[in-house]
């Protein structure tokens, strides 16, 4: 599978199950990174690691390294005549790990069973910042060890799509080129989150975002977009503003004008340092959220303004630049798009200065709002208790795979062309109680996202 700026590339295998893979490394994001296999003819599975950023978020047009987690582990192939097979031979111990995760079918999963019979920690920031890892087990921060362990586990789950957050760029060249001798390919460029003379917007976070196409079927594309949000635990506000920064560029990455217009499905993944039902959560999940009046960062309340209009971003998650050709049912190259796009992207500008076409879309309006349907590929707690993906004085979740879907009659999610199958389920705080991470077993100090989905076409 391979990412390119202009249009998705083919994948290089040949059935429809995705196994995603998200891992996330650290405290902060440097670099993302997107990986796609291209060496899985006979199946695949998919797996999604996010831990501060397996499926990493960096915002990009090109492809970022992704992975995840679930219950059970699958091979799928087909047979001489082209059914789908699930290999289920694999023994009980090698299905879990330290008998905590395991792969935990859907409905749908169970379904296609019966029928047919990561990480990658900035080391600088460990090393600069001992103090978060004191109770930690020396000997396993050593970034050697920590690698190891890492490439050990992209190698078990045997991801198509593998994302990675906190890629330190020395490490590029000299450890992730690895991964070219598994059959994966990286390509990324970013987006950055940084934006001149934008004080919300003056952190060095970056996202990536991807198109892929089965190579059977190219016109069938699904988006896959990975980020680590700021992690200042002060700062909401910052961190709503760089998600909706992503998603607007995510919604133009998906669209699309047919017949009649429409997005592919999205997969988005990342280490959004938010727990979940905070606010940027509650907006993913919920496609609104009204922040005037409440409290986005300490001791301060949050006004109607959060990005400043100049920047042409609605607060529907939108480039206003781009609206006005949609209405007219004209439709841009890429590149000629980015000449209405105000975010940091290129240097040539439209000049909407004595245009006044845009003032008839929301800006600064203190509610933001965005047109996809988004699920939890994980459900966060269990019994009452609540899952974890990273130690921060307690275990919590911030880490999260995502996937687009729609609305039944109810206003329930319900699954469209991207089907969840399966999700390697994630340990609780309980069962956590004495674990730190890194340690001998993980290489990360976030523990690893997997989900397989099935694309129909």
């Amino acid at each position: 599978m391979q990412v390119n700026n202009e249009a998705a590339c083919a994948c290089n295998f040949p059935e429809y199950p995705y196994f995603l893979y998200q891992h996330c490394n650290g405290i902060r994001m440097n670099w993302q990174h997107m990986y796609s296999s291209h060496i899985l003819n006979n199946g695949f599975n998919m797996s999604n690691c996010f831990v501060m950023n397996p499926f990493s978020r960096s915002l990009s047009e090109s492809a970022v390294p992704c992975q995840q987690l679930s219950n059970m582990c699958f091979n799928s192939y087909k047979d001489r005549n082209g059914a789908l097979k699930i290999d289920n031979s694999r023994t009980s111990s090698e299905m879990s790990e330290n008998g905590v995760r395991d792969w935990q079918l859907t409905t749908l999963g169970k379904t296609l069973k019966k029928l047919n019979g990561g990480k990658n920690p900035a080391q600088d920031l460990l090393v600069d910042h001992p103090e978060l890892y004191k109770n930690n087990d020396a000997q396993s921060l050593e970034w050697e060890k920590r690698w190891n362990n890492i490439l050990r586990d992209i190698k078990s789950h045997k991801c198509e799509i593998i994302c990675l957050q906190e890629v330190q760029q020395n490490h590029i060249r000299k450890y992730y080129n690895t991964l070219e001798g598994l059959g994966y390919k990286v390509e990324y460029t970013t987006v950055e989150y940084r934006q001149p003379d934008i004080t919300i917007l003056d952190r060095d976070n970056v996202g990536i975002i991807a198109t892929f196409a089965p190579k059977e079927n190219s016109s069938t594309e699904f988006i896959v977009a990975t980020t680590h949000l700021l992690y200042n635990p002060r700062r909401h506000d910052v961190r709503l503003a760089q998600i909706q920064v992503l998603l607007t560029e995510i919604e133009r990455m998906a669209y699309r004008h047919n017949s009649h217009s429409t997005y592919v499905p999205v997969i988005l993944t990342g280490d959004l340092n938010a727990e979940p039902w905070s606010p940027i959560y509650n907006f993913i999940v919920r496609g609104m959220l009204q922040y005037e009046n409440t409290v986005l960062r300490t001791n301060y309340i949050s006004g109607k303004s959060l990005i400043p209009p100049k920047l042409m971003i609605t607060d529907n998650c939108q480039h206003a630049g781009l609206l006005k050709f949609r209405l007219k049912n004209q439709t841009l190259p890429r590149f000629e798009e980015q000449r209405y796009i105000q975010i940091n992207l290129s240097e040539e500008k439209y000049d909407f200065r004595n245009n006044t076409e845009y003032l008839q879309y929301n800006f600064s309006s203190g509610t933001l709002t965005h047109n996809f349907v988004f699920n939890s590929v994980y459900k966060h707690k269990r019994n009452s208790d609540t899952e974890g993906t990273t130690y921060q004085n307690a275990w919590i979740t911030v880490d999260y795979i995502f996937y687009s879907g729609m609305l039944d009659a109810s206003k329930n999610f319900k699954d469209n062309k991207l089907k969840l199958l399966s999700r390697y389920t994630l340990p609780t705080s309980k069962q956590l109680t004495n674990v730190r991470i890194p340690n001998v077993d993980e290489g990360s100090d976030h523990l690893a996202l997997l989900a397989w989905f099935k694309l129909e076409y």
